[in-house]
């Protein structure tokens, strides 16, 4: 897929960036795919049960942006595909720039099983 949407990520009202994903849980690997509608879509290698879903998305973005694990959080979707992430200490277009690089190539987690 070829770059980002740029509707996927947004400045934050408090600071930061908001980022519009797609979350596809159950792949066989943990990665960011590329841009999908005006979302960035994720494979993640959990199934979407008891939260596991959203605790590997907090942890795939903030090994691909190089940020800890505080410094994400699920705004909105916790129960759906579609979330919006708030990407705290980083602004949109430095987000936009590593989850483009991670997109063609970069960051993978391979399934724990």
């Amino acid at each position: 897929m070829s770059g980002l949407p740029e509707s996927s990520v947004r400045p934050a009202p408090s600071g930061g960036a908001v980022l519009r994903v797609k979350v596809v849980p159950g792949a066989s690997r943990s990665e960011v795919v590329g841009g999908l509608g005006d979302r960035v879509k994720i494979a993640l290698a959990v199934p979407a049960e008891k939260g596991g879903a959203n605790r590997a998305l907090e942890l795939l973005l903030a090994e691909v942006l190089n940020l800890t694990r505080r410094s994400i959080t699920i705004a909105s979707g916790a129960t759906s595909p579609e979330k919006e992430v708030l990407i705290s200490g980083m602004e949109p277009d430095e987000l936009r720039e590593k989850l483009s690089s991670a997109a063609g190539g970069g960051k993978k987690r391979k399934a724990k099983k």
